[in-house]
């Protein structure tokens, strides 16, 4: 199983709207984190720690909390204050789903391993949030994905689903980005 940390400054941006949500009787909030820009295939393929085909299988919700551990803000919210931090505060929904790996492109994994991949979004005491402009993950689909693994959190896509590839043509096409394309010949060389 492969793992990953999240952004906190995705953390950060996500927790301050579900604060706003707590605030007001909706039972739908769109988030707007701030994932990182990939220009071209050879930053994503960069950036990636992990690429694969899969399948995408059930999902299951959770919520993610910020790592108060550190003292670099981008990683601690909470560096170089005197707050103590509360576990519950910032938590930030996800989605969780487990996939079969088909094919290996680049990096530690095999065909026929179940791998978790998380997606901001879900719902948290009865009010949904979902991310505007990204496009959920859906099971039984196969797909290519650029992750970033850890060992103590699901992968996460980079750019939010700027490495979330769907088959288009003779390649495949990323659903976050509409210039982000990759043929089959040029996965197999990566």
């Amino acid at each position: 199983m492969y793992k990953i940390k999240t952004s906190i400054a995705g953390l950060v941006l996500a927790a301050a709207a579900l604060a706003l949500a707590g605030c007001t009787s909706n039972t739908s909030v769109a988030l707007a984190p701030d994932y990182p820009a990939y220009k071209n295939m050879k930053a994503l393929n960069e950036a990636a720690t992990l690429v694969v085909e899969v399948v995408v299988g059930e999902s299951s919700e959770d919520v993610l909390t910020p790592n108060y551990e550190g003292t670099d803000p981008k990683s601690n919210p909470l560096a170089g204050t005197k707050e103590k931090p509360n576990p519950n505060e910032g938590a930030v929904p996800i989605t969780v789903f487990d996939a079969t790996v088909n094919t290996v492109y680049s990096a530690p994994a095999v065909p026929g391993d179940i791998i978790q991949i998380k997606q901001l979004g879900g719902t948290i005491d009865g009010t949904e949030y979902t991310v505007d402009g990204t496009m959920p993950l859906v099971k039984g689909d196969t797909v290519i994905l650029f992750l970033v693994t850890y060992p103590d959190t699901a992968a996460s896509i980079l750019g939010g689903d700027v490495g979330y590839f769907i088959p288009q043509d003779d390649g495949y096409a990323s659903v976050g980005s509409d210039n982000l394309t990759i043929t089959a010949a040029e996965l197999r060389t990566l």
